[in-house]
């Protein structure tokens, strides 16, 4: 169950931050290729296509929804072993979909074939850099909306706002010709997974944007295995790369402290150096959003002289409380318009306020996924009888549809179906 439910965050995390609609098989795969334990044959060959072949952004504001070859997946990936198959299979798909897009007559393209696609796709990235720069930008006031309408998270509220402040005081200045206190972009966002630091990070984008300060609002989430290489020079590379495609708005690095590495066959310290390089040479094109647990993002700050002089402004996320856990639900349920009545909310509460603290930690994903859970338990009673009724859709969720939640001793908690 546990490796279901990280594998499931995973691969909607992956299409989130990339703003996809729906999260596919390709996203599956590349779920399955970063984890250490699960090891498809010729992985190490793939693995880059793959990520490459989900790089490319989406406009999507809703969270992404899983296809349904996409869920049979995950189902089957109920033990290591059985993930291994998977993915070995999903490799086979990918790498047969990868030969007849890019061979021809079953042979491998020419040098002379590839440069053509390579112009053929620049003209096609081209055409979408246009109609990205055609998007109507939000203003300041209509993105600091979407910030008050997050719940919870008050003091970061106040921080962003603080720093909305500063830029707009400074914007002021210089209309009048006035010296301007320098303002960095950069930001440390520090705190336990799903508190909303990828949320957040998205509207600071758009911020940034209306703000006049990025020319774009886009976001590119990155991690460590998108970062380093395991051979010399290469990870130099993929972090121009990354950041090539983050240029102009914002490179946001989940679990970035996974960089500063201790070993000195490590690549870590060649991606941050090589980051930290190019913060400098764009800073005017480019804001870095580094997040993390709070003490470990002390560490990956203080491991690097240029870090630290970058990131100036840290902003900490801290658990949601029971109540906000519940509101969480209800706002996952009123996007799709799925009514929660008095007595599903008080069994909701009494669901959050019994976990352990230490179960809470990515508790806002949590509460996502009990609206997940919750949504596919819905779909098996309304449907058991092969009629789905309007007054069965109207009703909502009701008690039964909650799954009942198995807290074991030293272990992650887990649903029930």
């Amino acid at each position: 169950m546990q490796l279901k439910l990280q594998l499931h965050d995973r691969t909607t995390e992956l299409a989130k931050s990339r703003s996809h609609e729906t999260a596919t098989s390709t996203h599956v795969l590349v779920a399955l290729l970063e984890n250490k334990e699960i090891n498809p044959e010729e992985w190490d060959l793939w693995i880059d296509r793959a990520k490459n072949s989900i790089w490319t952004s989406d406009t999507a504001i809703q969270a992404p929804i899983l296809t349904e070859e996409a869920q049979d997946c995950i189902e089957k990936c109920v033990t290591l072993e059985e993930a291994t198959e998977v993915a070995d299979q999903l490799l086979v798909n990918f790498k047969n979909n990868w030969s007849e897009e890019s061979n021809e007559g079953g042979k491998f393209q020419t040098q002379q074939e590839s440069e053509e696609n390579d112009v053929s796709e620049k003209s096609k990235r081209n055409v979408e850099k246009k109609k990205e720069d055609s998007t109507e930008v939000l203003g300041v006031d209509e993105v600091l909306e979407q910030f008050d309408a997050l719940v919870g998270m008050e003091d970061v509220k106040q921080q962003v706002l603080s720093l909305v402040n500063l830029h707009q005081l400074n914007l002021r200045r210089e209309e009048e010709n006035l010296a301007s206190v320098p303002v960095g972009l950069h930001l440390v966002f520090s705190g336990n997974p799903g508190t909303g630091k990828t949320t957040v990070a998205r509207l600071v984008a758009q911020l940034y944007q209306s703000l006049g300060l990025l020319p774009k609002g886009h976001l590119v989430e990155v991690q460590r295995a998108d970062l380093i290489a395991g051979y010399v020079g290469q990870t130099a590379i993929k972090v121009q790369q990354a950041v090539k495609s983050a240029m102009g708005g914002v490179l946001f690095i989940d679990e970035a402290y996974a960089l500063a590495g201790n070993s000195e066959q490590d690549f870590g310290s060649e991606a941050i150096s090589t980051l930290v390089k190019m913060m400098e040479d764009n800073r005017d094109r480019l804001a870095v959003i580094a997040a993390g647990y709070e003490k470990d993002m002390e560490f990956f700050v203080n491991s690097n002289a240029g870090l630290k002089s970058r990131f100036q402004r840290y902003v900490n996320f801290r658990d949601f409380d029971s109540d906000e856990l519940v509101k969480i639900f209800e706002v996952e349920a009123k996007n799709y318009e799925i009514y929660v009545s008095d007595e599903v909310r008080e069994v909701l509460l009494g669901i959050f306020e019994k976990l352990p603290p230490e179960s809470l930690n990515g508790n806002g994903r949590f509460a996502r996924n009990l609206f997940e859970h919750s949504y596919a338990r819905m779909a098996s009673r309304v449907n058991e009888d092969g009629v789905i009724t309007e007054d069965e859709l109207k009703e909502g969720f009701m008690i039964q549809d909650i799954p009942e939640i198995e807290v074991p001793e030293k272990r992650q908690v887990g649903f029930h179906k």
